[in-house]
């Protein structure tokens, strides 16, 4: 009989983008000067007030995670689409940020304890929280969230997919700079942490009616842990490393991100015990899309 560890959970934030407890101060390497697109100034990549104080955007996420050993074999899946709507203030050296969701449908399917899905009745509140120029944010007041919702999602990781680190510095083509963001995620069964190191560089800058577009492209570096205990079950020890890519544009009139796309695939182990470690592997999208 093929033995099973506890729950396999949602990993946290695996873009990089995701619930943030602690994150390190980004370093800025300003770029030559012969790097920079043409004559044109380069723009100031920070987040600040975006024009018309409001945005909407549509984030469509998925995780695929397989596990195959000798005694231990299955697949966890995990996917939400949900259309999130944003309300910006200003607030001293940061941006008070409100955030509520128009459209959410989500599932997980977890070979222990089954499919769960989640829809806007598993919400019920807004999201609140800062925002500083370099896009790290800080949460204030989450929503009541239902457990289906916290298994799919997570608490605060979909507010954050829509935040990137930011340099607070001018930024032409070829400028780089790296951010380290940690991650943790603890509930009453398992005990979820993850480090990303974000390596971002300014790849293009487009000119369009009137707008300056930046490119920006980042290599994120990850490792993710799950910790699972319960009292029926084994305990677990879930690790996956990997890189992911990220490719995204900045538009410097409207100070806010247009869209991205950020693909990756990670490998790692499953330790059970009494079952030695289990090969890991998973493949992880994610897309957002302004409105």
């Amino acid at each position: 009989m093929t033995r099973r560890p506890a729950a396999f959970p949602r990993w946290p934030g695996w873009a990089g983008l995701g619930a943030a407890i602690a994150l390190t101060a980004p370093s800025c390497t300003p770029p030559p000067e012969r790097a920079q697109a043409g004559p044109a100034a380069a723009p100031t990549l920070a987040q600040t007030l975006p024009l018309g104080s409001r945005a909407t955007y549509q984030v469509t996420d998925s995780v695929r995670i397989e596990a195959d050993g000798e005694r231990v074999r299955f697949t966890t899946e995990a996917a939400y689409s949900a259309l999130v709507r944003m309300r910006f203030r200003s607030a001293a050296d940061s941006l008070l940020v409100d955030a509520s969701l128009t459209e959410f449908e989500g599932s997980l399917v977890n070979p222990t304890t089954g499919a769960v899905h989640a829809t806007l009745a598993d919400i019920d509140g807004e999201w609140t929280a800062t925002v500083d120029r370099r896009g790290r944010v800080t949460p204030i007041e989450l929503p009541a969230l239902s457990d289906a919702f916290r298994a799919v999602v997570g608490t605060e990781d979909l507010l954050r997919t829509l935040f990137l680190p930011l340099p607070d510095a001018p930024a032409g083509v070829g400028a780089q700079w790296v951010d380290t963001l940690r991650t943790t995620d603890e509930g009453a069964r398992t005990r979820q942490t993850a480090t990303h190191i974000v390596s971002t560089r300014v790849a293009e800058r487009a000119e369009a009616a009137g707008r300056t577009v930046l490119i920006l492209e980042s290599v994120i570096e990850t490792e993710l842990e799950a910790v699972s205990r319960a009292e029926t079950d084994e305990p677990s020890t879930q690790v996956l490393r990997g890189t992911i890519r990220r490719r995204a544009e900045w538009d410097a009139g409207l100070r806010r991100l247009v869209r991205y796309r950020a693909t990756g695939r990670l490998s790692g182990q499953l330790e059970v015990e009494g079952l030695g470690p289990v090969p890991l592997s998973a493949d992880v999208m994610r897309e957002v899309v302004g409105r």
